[in-house]
């Protein structure tokens, strides 16, 4: 591959095996990247998500007419992915806690472009990244998390090396701020909105 990303670099950190096996390999998304990604459509792109997604209806298979239903929605779905009528429901009640957020809100107000894709040099390599919130000044992310508290979140940041997106970013859309607009996927449903420390570029 003739572009690096940062996605490629965290793979690399774990070992040269692990980069090869995330080029190469096949991928699988977990259900909490599947949860994230419906979620992701369902906030930035609503106009897109009947199209890519069906809900599966709530029935009981074990009757006939339970049966019926499913064999009716099995032909319908096309190509889209299935989200489970439960995971619909939590998917729903995030979304909402997303658009009572204020300072989330703005910037999906002030939003350029969502799911912005750019490719071009970083220090001399080409550089690949896909901005999920590109504003006038800001690049900004959405994140699903369990715990979206300040210290359950620097430890994800730490853990998962969230500053290599967010200093990669604000190089690639040459913008000087960067957030993240964290939303916890269980009651009570937190959203809370994370700015890059100006020192952290680098």
């Amino acid at each position: 591959r003739d572009y690096l990303s940062v996605s490629a670099l965290k793979a690399f950190n774990r070992s040269p095996n692990h980069y090869i096996q995330y080029l190469t390999g096949p991928r699988k998304a977990s259900k909490a990247m599947a949860f994230g990604s419906a979620l992701h459509c369902a906030v930035l792109e609503p106009d897109e998500f009947d199209s890519r997604y069906a809900i599966a209806p709530k029935l009981d298979k074990r009757t006939t007419a339970g049966k019926q239903a499913h064999a009716a929605f099995v032909e319908a779905v096309g190509d889209r992915e299935v989200i489970p009528h439960a995971d619909h429901e939590r998917l729903v009640l995030v979304k909402d806690a997303v658009h009572r957020c204020g300072p989330a809100m703005e910037m999906l107000e002030q939003a350029l472009a969502f799911e912005q894709v750019r490719t071009e040099p970083i220090n001399g390599v080409p550089f690949k990244g896909i901005a999920d919130i590109v504003g006038p000044d800001f690049v900004a992310d959405l994140k699903t998390a369990q715990d979206g508290s300040p210290n359950g979140f620097q430890r994800s940041a730490a853990n998962l090396h969230y500053h290599l997106q967010a200093a990669a970013y604000r190089r690639l859309w040459h913008v000087p701020n960067f957030f993240w607009i964290v939303v916890e996927t269980e009651a009570p449903w937190n959203v809370v909105v994370y700015k890059q420390d100006d020192a952290s570029n680098v």
